[in-house]
């Protein structure tokens, strides 16, 4: 099952329109090397579907802070997956919520970056997080994998407004997140939470390596000895953050 079929999004909201580079170089601020990656190393980019209440019959969501009248379902196709991040970046610079499907051969990603509305300027938006699956294998996808691409259905999630459908999505990637870590797929209450506790786990696994490549480089036994007490200390952190996950579902 690929992405596009786990979402089983309506016909009434297909698009299926080519976006041009061109209107990706006028429109949104790149870099000089997002230029060249946008260049090189994106095969296409589709405008899919557009999930609005015009096309799918589910209110909007506009605030002071939020503005969800659409949500886009881009498809990007790559020439490799060595760029993922850094494309995702350019592609959800657009001033509306996307849904970013990414394919390269035979696997593929999800991500997702919800927006608020810049204090600054209200026509503009300002990208509060970013959020993706790992790059799932279509052919030979994992047990956890395999849940979440049967979760994704969008008659199962909430139609009360965009911003709670796009919500939706957001927990269902957290919960593919978790599992790597609980062993287990279920989809949270708290979205922000589950994902706290990820960054957690992010930031502490980091730590570890770098105690680990000092600990390959030193040369004192009581050097050795004192990073050695604080990888057993992380190890802990790390524990304890698992369990954590755990407690926020």
């Amino acid at each position: 099952m690929n992405l596009i079929d786990a979402l089983a999004i309506p016909h009434s909201a297909l698009v299926d329109q080519r976006i041009t580079k061109k209107l990706y170089y006028e429109n949104i601020s790149m870099n000089i090397s997002q230029k060249k990656l946008f260049k090189e190393e994106l095969e296409s980019l589709q405008f899919l579907y557009n999930i609005a209440p015009s096309t799918m019959n589910i209110p909007h969501f506009i605030n002071e802070e939020y503005h969800y009248d659409n949500i886009a379902v881009i498809v990007a196709t790559l020439k490799s997956r060595k760029y993922a991040t850094a494309l995702a970046e350019v592609i959800h610079k657009v001033p509306y919520p996307v849904v970013l499907i990414m394919n390269s051969e035979d696997h593929t990603l999800l991500s997702l970056s919800p927006k608020r509305i810049n204090r600054a300027d209200n026509t503009k938006r300002t990208i509060e997080s970013s959020i993706s699956t790992d790059w799932i294998d279509t052919q030979n996808p994992s047990e956890f994998e395999t849940l979440f691409l049967e979760s994704l259905s969008l008659s199962s999630m909430s139609h009360e407004n965009l911003y709670k459908l796009y919500e939706a999505i957001i927990k269902r990637i957290t919960a593919l997140q978790s599992s790597k870590y609980i062993s287990v797929f279920t989809i949270p209450l708290d979205a922000i939470a589950q994902r706290l506790g990820l960054d957690q786990i992010a930031f502490l696994q980091s730590r570890m390596s770098e105690c680990r490549n000092r600990l390959k480089k030193a040369d004192q036994f009581n050097e050795k000895m004192q990073i050695n007490i604080e990888i057993k200390e992380i190890e802990k952190q790390i524990d304890l953050a698992k369990q954590g996950l755990l407690w926020k579902n």
